[in-house]
């Protein structure tokens, strides 16, 4: 008798398990969602170094939704995304994050930029960092930190010392991003190293580096530097004395938490032309280098 009573019970007991299973399963809105693909093809997207990512992100009803993280070793990647939130999207964006970040917020290193127009969106950095177009540049070489007017082709300064006036024409950068001047010089027993005058943000004012020049006089208010310590040049490998004529002088744009602070950045968007470089106060000029800077298109299917 207790046996055929508990049998009822136990049948009701699985049916009710049973419906509250399939109420859970059913349940998730993200499931029934109905996705889409945007494809993102990239160009001129340099690799960035292990302890860092790019990182893709929709904006889409004024919030920024992350598809992704990935590094820039192919040119076309796909994202899976609800349709809704496809429909809703105003702009794409590509940020650079840092390797392994459990932060789900952006950050304000932001690479490339577009607005959605219909199922696409053109991707650049003056939408993102700066608008470029219209820039310039020039230097002078010069070694004003010491008093020997002998070694003036070892020091270059990103300014006119005729008129006292910055040599740089570029926007301001916004949070998350500095520009930095770069040297290419020869290394002892072969192969060259690029060594930075350092980081800046605007033309007009020191740069936050000067360990390779002299500590005889104050260095002008611009960025630029001496390479005159052969103490620490030695330390980089560079052959003494140093002769910046016929040598690569060039501008990049750094993310400002800098994942790689030996390497410039990819993007640089000023480079003289390696020839015609006289001592001050001559001024050498750069060209634009429109070739280095990175673009994209993203396609809602």
């Amino acid at each position: 008798m207790n046996i055929n009573y508990m049998k009822p019970i136990f049948k009701l007991s699985t049916l009710i398990l049973s419906v509250a299973t399939l109420m859970s399963c059913g349940g998730n809105d993200d499931d029934r969602e109905v996705q889409t693909t945007l494809t993102l093809n990239t160009f001129n997207l340099g690799e960035l170094p292990n302890n860092a990512e790019y990182e893709a992100w929709l904006v889409s009803n004024g919030e920024n939704i992350s598809l992704g993280k990935f590094n820039g070793n192919a040119s076309e990647k796909t994202f899976r995304v609800s349709l809704e939130r496809a429909d809703a999207a105003t702009q794409f964006l590509i940020s650079i994050e840092p390797g392994n970040d459990p932060s789900g917020e952006i950050s304000n290193t932001i690479l490339l930029s577009g607005p959605f127009s219909g199922n696409s969106a053109s991707l650049n950095i003056n939408n993102a960092i700066a608008n470029l177009s219209g820039i310039s540049g020039a230097y002078t070489l010069m070694t004003p930190t010491d008093n020997n007017s002998s070694n003036e082709q070892s020091g270059f300064y990103f300014y006119n010392p005729t008129s006292g006036t910055a040599a740089l024409n570029l926007p301001t950068l916004p949070d998350g991003w500095m520009y930095e001047g770069w040297v290419t010089l020869p290394k002892q027993g072969g192969g060259t190293v690029n060594l930075s005058t350092g980081k800046f943000t605007s033309p007009e004012g020191r740069d936050e580096f000067d360990g390779y020049s002299s500590n005889t006089n104050t260095s002008p208010s611009f960025p630029g530097e001496d390479f005159l310590s052969t103490q620490f040049l030695s330390l980089q490998g560079v052959s003494t004395p140093v002769d910046i004529r016929g040598k690569k002088v060039f501008i990049s744009i750094e993310p400002a938490t800098d994942p790689d602070e030996l390497t410039p950045f990819y993007i640089q968007p000023l480079i003289n032309n390696l020839t015609g470089q006289d001592l001050a106060p001559a001024m050498n000029t750069m060209t634009v280098n429109s070739a280095s800077f990175p673009q994209g298109v993203v396609i809602k299917e």
